[in-house]
Parts: structure tokens; C-alpha cells; sequence
């Protein structure tokens, strides 16, 4: 994520374009070939070493929208449904 940003620049780049390039592709590499949740979490970190966003803003675009929130909890409320059987209860009742 870090090494690539540090060659120089193409023609049409700038040194934060060349840094963004590396993120992004650091994190596709992640994605690919390790897992999600790490590298994305390495990315957003990146993002904000490297000055692409402020911390603030980083946060409310990645996650301060209204989906991210929902999804949020929704899994939480899943989590505890299953955790307590209740899941197992309400398909029993739907297949009866």
C-alpha cells in the first residue's frame, strides 16, 4: 500500500494520486487473496497516513450512512436471535 505511492509520479499524477493507486490496489490484493474485513480495515487506515481524508470525513463516508448503520445492527439483532434459538423456534413454526 505504501511502496507504491513512493515511486514517481506518472505524467497525469500527483504524489497523493500515485499514494491513492497503491491503496487501492494494496487493498484489492488483500481482498483477493487474504480476506475482507483486515485489508479494508488497513486501507482506511492508509487513507488517512497518507492524506487522502481527514479522519472525520473518512468515518462519516465509510461508516455514518444510514445502510451501514442498519446492516449494523441488524446482524447484531440476528446474532442474538439465533443465540437464544429463536430462529430455530420460527422456522419450526413456519415448516409446521
Amino acid at each position: 500500500m505504501f511502496v507504491f505511492g513512493q515511486s514517481p509520479p506518472l505524467a497525469p499524477l500527483t504524489p497523493l494520486g500515485m499514494n491513492l493507486i497503491g491503496i487501492f490496489l494494496g487493498v484489492l490484493y488483500g481482498r483477493i487473496f487474504i480476506e475482507i474485513v483486515w485489508p479494508s480495515l488497513a486501507g482506511l487506515l492508509a487513507l488517512t497516513l497518507v492524506g487522502g481524508m481527514k479522519p472525520v470525513v473518512l468515518l462519516n463516508k465509510s461508516f455514518g450512512g444510514p445502510i451501514a448503520q442498519m446492516m449494523f445492527f441488524i446482524f447484531v439483532f440476528c446474532a442474538t436471535i439465533n443465540y437464544y434459538g429463536l430462529s430455530k423456534f420460527i422456522s419450526l413454526w413456519f415448516i409446521t
